[in-house]
């Protein structure tokens, strides 16, 4: 059983990663209790139950049951709830405050989605094994607590994606520190009880093994190195395209609208390049002025995700961008991203754009698989030393796919997460 905020479907981060981790468990019934007001679509877990806020407060006013078993969505559309949950996520992401927080907490502190129903759900169930990643909030920490009282004898496997432990953040909120001190003290209870703890990045194994005490195992998405394409460098063309795919926030788009501004300055004399964004994220008028959109910055907003290998195998660069400002880039400090994991599969030169010393920056420069500025500079050197030499595409291409082989077969990740797995047993 995995417990998720969005639904376990392919479509979205968490459900695709699970999907790729799980996808040699045979013969295996999976469950997926997840906590927003997305409909699954594909994946390979069928039963599905959900608890929502929204569903929370109408049930004080209604009197009615909080939660349900879901059924897979027919269509790749959304519904109108989460639409606005999307829209109300962006919204709360870029406040700087986090009052909202603590009232989303408050909301799932009311306790009447602890009912018969879930209880039902979860006996029926009756897992060996209960997945989590761990999340920027603690209301999931309450419902795993919640699951693992109703199923104490089922293994706890928790996955850190993020830097949501430590106080190596520069914030002036003091609503930011509490709800800090907070959420460590529950991240500390769930490992407490948690059999195995994984963690996405190297940096992020070596500190948290330190700092929870426990012992930390890497855990990365993998690829099927077989359908590495051998030869995905197109014959060079005058223009070269820079493709991003992914979401606008932790500052990234400040990073990409710099990217856009060097693009510029660079094609004053000549069309040489340009740059294509293509992401879900919302924009707002600040970033759309930053942006400034044209023919040589242009933005595709959102595709499905059956089309992102297309989009991805048509662009000579794949930008991977993280914060340039030191204080927004603590936020990813020990993320890794799963879309570096898609580019590095693509056989495509990548290019990192970050601040030195984040787990995926320093990625890239100690595997050398892709070229890397950390400040606005180095972007506009890097892309100069591309257009004296574009053979440097296909000698990073090459790189990646290298790195994409040694490094992140699937084969060997799966096979040592279900060893991992089956130990627990």
């Amino acid at each position: 059983m995995a417990i998720t905020r969005a639904s376990w479907d392919n479509s979205n981060n968490v459900g695709n990663t699970l999907s790729n981790i799980f996808s040699k468990f045979n013969n295996s019934t999976f469950y997926n209790l997840y906590l927003r007001n997305d409909i699954p679509k594909e994946s390979i877990c069928d039963n599905f139950y959900q608890i929502t806020e929204n569903q929370i407060l109408h049930s004080i006013f209604t009197k009615g049951t909080c939660g349900g078993k879901i059924r897979k969505a027919n269509t790749n559309g959304k519904n109108n709830l989460e639409e606005l949950e999307q829209h109300m996520n962006s919204l709360v992401h870029q406040l700087p405050f986090y009052f909202p927080w603590f009232v989303r907490e408050f909301i799932w502190g009311i306790d009447n989605w602890k009912n018969e129903e879930l209880r039902r759900f979860l006996a029926d169930a009756s897992p060996d094994i209960i997945f989590m990643p761990v999340f920027p909030c603690w209301y999931t920490c309450k419902v795993l607590e919640f699951v693992h009282s109703v199923l104490p004898n089922a293994k706890i496997v928790l996955f850190h994606a993020d830097d949501d432990y430590s106080y190596k953040h520069i914030n002036f909120s003091p609503l930011f520190w509490l709800y800090r001190y907070i959420q460590r003290k529950w991240i500390r209870k769930i490992t407490a009880i948690a059999s195995l703890n994984y963690c996405i990045s190297e940096q992020q194994v070596e500190e948290y093994s330190r700092s929870l005490n426990c012992e930390c195992k890497l855990l990365q998405k993998g690829v099927d190195i077989t359908k590495i394409p051998e030869n995905s460098v197109h014959n060079l063309k005058d223009i070269i395209e820079f493709v991003y795919t992914g979401n606008l926030i932790c500052g990234r788009w400040k990073t990409l609208a710099k990217l856009g501004d060097v693009i510029r300055k660079l094609n004053k004399e000549k069309i040489v390049a340009r740059l294509s964004i293509y992401s879900a994220s919302l924009l707002t008028n600040k970033m759309k002025k930053s942006f400034n959109f044209d023919e040589l910055v242009v933005w595709k907003g959102r595709i499905p995700a059956s089309e992102v290998y297309a989009v991805q195998n048509e662009a000579d660069v794949l930008v991977h961008a993280e914060s340039l400002n030191y204080i927004e880039a603590l936020e990813v400090r020990l993320s890794f991203s799963t879309k570096i994991i898609d580019y590095l599969a693509m056989n495509k030169c990548i290019m990192a754009l970050g601040c030195a010393g984040i787990a995926s920056i320093e990625y890239f420069k100690k595997y050398d698989n892709a070229i890397v500025a950390t400040n606005a500079e180095e972007i506009e050197n890097r892309i100069r030393d591309i257009l004296k030499d574009k053979n440097i595409l296909k000698v990073y291409a090459e790189k990646s796919r290298r790195s994409a082989i040694k490094l992140h077969d699937d084969r060997t990740i799966k096979e040592n997460f279900a060893e991992d797995i089956k130990n627990l047993s």
